[in-house]
């Protein structure tokens, strides 16, 4: 009986304990270190920004030659992926969708091709 209640004062210990962390101190992830908001809404928040730098971890070094037709690994996909658009991409009934070009066609054998 002794051991039970020792048992159930720790869970209860253990649940205060829990319930007191979670509702303790103030959310500073936000802030800057004068205390201002830097969470900003509006406008400036989610517009994009030219420059920049793009930091991308691979699992092993890549082995192609960053050409569609010679890649070697999934590796080598992952980079092409990068700078390789498709000009057409295909929708769920696999049917032609302009990506980065759109097309003209009169016979479905010859198409023009067009930026877009």
């Amino acid at each position: 009986m002794r051991r039970k209640s020792i048992l159930l004062l720790t869970a209860l210990m253990l649940m205060l304990s829990i319930f007191l962390a979670a509702c303790g101190g103030k959310d500073k992830a936000n802030t800057n270190e004068k205390g201002k908001d830097t969470d900003k809404q509006g406008e400036n928040a989610s517009a994009p920004k030219d420059g920049g730098t793009l930091v991308y971890a691979l699992d092993s070094a890549p082995k192609g030659l960053f050409n569609i037709n010679f890649e070697k690994d999934t590796v080598d996909h992952e980079v092409v992926d990068f700078f390789d658009d498709d000009l057409i991409k295909y929708d769920d009934q696999l049917k032609a969708q302009p990506n980065i070009a759109s097309w003209e066609t009169k016979d479905n054998k010859v198409n023009e091709f067009h930026n877009s």
